[in-house]
């Protein structure tokens, strides 16, 4: 019997399958990127079918259906408010904020591409629990009334102009501001950033841009035989080089047992950065995809981070 022979398969990543539609959102966990279809095996000498996963940016952010909310009494001494901001030229934006008085920092938090603000009241507890700031997040497109629309150009748009707004609604002041971003959110935080006035950049299982993820998902014993290309659309959701561009100090949290970005590419990631003369802390945490915070190596790093912040800021 002849060898099989194995041709390389191509892995078309464009923006309808990297987040693929979910039956129920899935709260803070984002939905991992497809994994990478196992080739057919032919019989003799027949080389392997080439395989393709389509991405497309109508699925960057999948369509859900709003959940019923998981209202959580925010902590002690915090009040919650909900608002719809209207950002001109791109739409409404449901934002949501964790506030107390006295604090003297901002932390806008950026969820992954599964998130919703109606399910995401623990997580928000337990960063303000953590940071002792105020926490403002918001909802993405489709998503608890914001319309803006999921396109890239409009997307990358947001995280300026929803600073800017935040700023006028007075829930952004004087104070030290962070962007806190989870996964595919790592691009949404850098990206704010980026326009200037942050003290620093959290990256929570954060890879350097979406081909990295997807390549990620591949198998490592296909990893051989399938090539990853890219679209054009995707390639602007360009996480380092947001990062970069910020120039802001940078802690990168990793989960040891991480299946969607595992901790050598986020190491890799924050080596990079560290490369680029950028002030980078890397932590790996015990946890996977998601439980950054559940650990206490976790929210000893995030604290670490602030006051090293702080002291900076306050020289």
């Amino acid at each position: 019997m002849c060898p099989l022979l194995l041709t390389a398969c191509t892995v078309t990543v464009g923006a309808s399958s990297l987040l693929p539609d979910l039956p129920e959102p899935a709260g803070d966990r984002p939905a991992a990127p497809p994994a990478a279809p196992a080739p057919s095996a032919g019989a003799g000498d027949q080389p392997v079918a080439a395989k393709e996963i389509a991405v497309d940016q109508a699925s960057l952010f999948p369509a859900l259906p709003d959940p019923d909310e998981r209202r959580v009494a925010p902590p002690g001494g915090y009040v919650r408010e909900d608002r719809i901001l209207t950002l001109p030229g791109l739409g409404d934006v449901h934002v949501a904020r964790l506030s107390r008085p006295g604090n003297r920092a901002t932390v806008i938090y950026s969820g992954g591409n599964a998130s919703f603000i109606a399910t995401s009241g623990e997580r928000l507890n337990r960063l303000a629990e953590i940071t002792q700031a105020d926490i403002v997040t918001f909802d993405y497109p489709g998503r608890g009334g914001t319309t803006i629309a999921n396109t890239p150009a409009t997307l990358l748009g947001l995280g300026p102009a929803l600073v800017a707004a935040l700023r006028r609604e007075g829930w952004i002041a004087e104070g030290r501001l962070y962007a806190y971003g989870f996964s595919l959110g790592g691009a949404f935080a850098a990206n704010m950033a980026r326009s200037g006035g942050f003290d620093g950049i959290i990256l929570e299982a954060t890879a350097p841009d979406i081909a990295a993820v997807v390549r990620n998902a591949v198998p490592p014993a296909m990893r051989p035989f399938i090539r990853v290309r890219i679209s054009d659309e995707l390639k602007l959701y360009d996480y380092r080089g947001y990062v970069i561009e910020a120039r802001a100090p940078v802690l990168v949290i990793a989960g040891e047992a991480d299946k969607t970005v595992d901790a050598e590419l986020s190491r890799r990631f924050a080596d990079d950065l560290a490369a680029q003369g950028l002030a980078v802390t890397f932590r790996q945490v015990p946890g996977g995809h998601g439980d950054g915070l559940d650990a206490e190596s976790g929210r000893a790093a995030v604290q670490e981070f602030l006051a090293a912040a702080a002291v900076r800021a306050d020289r």
